[in-house]
């Protein structure tokens, strides 16, 4: 009788072992993996496979193309003159990507083409809505995460790629943006701005700067707690500089 008690009480351990190691493995919803090498992360180079994760949103899915998709803006911090970042490195880099995704136009029309003449306004002001998608890059890690029917919170894995929805704007707030990134040409590479913030007088060496890129005004590279701060255009030709030496 013992010994049946000893090996009830023996699976009973194996069993809470095994689904905490599960739940550890188990990647938290809006999260996924980081795509390319997590120890080299090139922000500009993963922008087809972020649009994809940022694709699947609320209200509809792009994870088979990202048209519908538009990129807004990409905030690197800590990158390396390479271009590419470590995001398991100690000083903690991470990246920030910005989306509007809307319904393709085939799906638009077939629902606008079942309302009768008269009440289309009524439906265009309901089809006309975006999705405001935020990404982050993140070094993965276990989390405590409270989720829906468990009591308290479970540890689960945080992929290191994290997906923020602000779903139902209206795109008329947005339509600017929108027409802007729908014909923008993709990012320069952030090694070429890294370049060309080295030929406004920043170091070369042993450095690592935060660039940003917007769609609309273009990329702004700067050494935190240094005067190494310059402003391109989307071309890449530069603006202005508070440390310029030329």
């Amino acid at each position: 009788m013992k010994n049946r008690k000893r090996n009830w009480f023996a699976i009973i351990i194996m069993l809470i072992i095994t689904l905490g190691v599960f739940s550890c493995r188990t990647p938290i919803d809006n999260t996924a993996n980081i795509p390319g090498d997590i120890n080299a992360f090139d922000p500009v180079a993963a922008i087809p496979k972020v649009a994809v994760f940022a694709g699947k949103t609320v209200n509809w899915d792009f994870s088979k193309s990202i048209k519908g998709v538009v990129l807004l803006s990409i905030e690197a911090r800590l990158i390396r003159p390479n271009g590419t970042m470590d995001i398991e490195a100690e000083y903690k880099p991470t990246a920030r990507y910005k989306f509007l995704a809307m319904p393709v136009p085939e799906k638009e029309k077939k629902e606008r083409s079942t309302v009768p003449l008269g009440a289309q306004k009524e439906i265009q002001d309901t089809v006309k809505r975006v999705d405001y998608v935020q990404i982050f890059i993140l070094k993965p890690e276990k989390r405590n995460v409270r989720e829906a029917g468990y009591e308290g919170t479970r540890m689960m894995k945080h992929a290191g790629m994290e997906k923020v929805v602000k779903a139902g704007y209206r795109f008329s707030s947005w339509e600017h943006s929108y027409r802007i990134g729908e014909v923008a040409s993709p990012p320069l590479s952030f090694s070429l701005i890294w370049q060309k913030a080295i030929e406004q007088g920043a170091p070369s060496e042993n450095a690592v700067a935060n660039i940003f890129y917007d769609v609309e005004n273009g990329y702004t590279f700067e050494i935190e707690q240094t005067d190494y701060k310059y402003t391109f255009n989307l071309k890449g030709d530069f603006v202005k500089g508070i440390n310029n030496n030329k």
